[in-house]
């Protein structure tokens, strides 16, 4: 999944993992199984799935 942010606190199972500001991107490489991903309030809704 690929989203886009203007700036937001990025958070996995819970865990803060990154701070994107703009144009910044990361990869997150996650083992198997579930994983809750969240972001702060603060985001463009530009999303682009892949």
């Amino acid at each position: 999944m690929i989203v886009r942010f203007r700036d937001a606190l990025v958070y996995i199972d819970s865990e803060r993992v990154t701070d994107l500001m703009n144009g910044e991107h990361v990869v997150f490489y996650l083992g198997p199984g579930l994983h809750r991903i969240g972001v702060s309030k603060q985001f463009d809704p530009n999303w682009a799935f892949r």
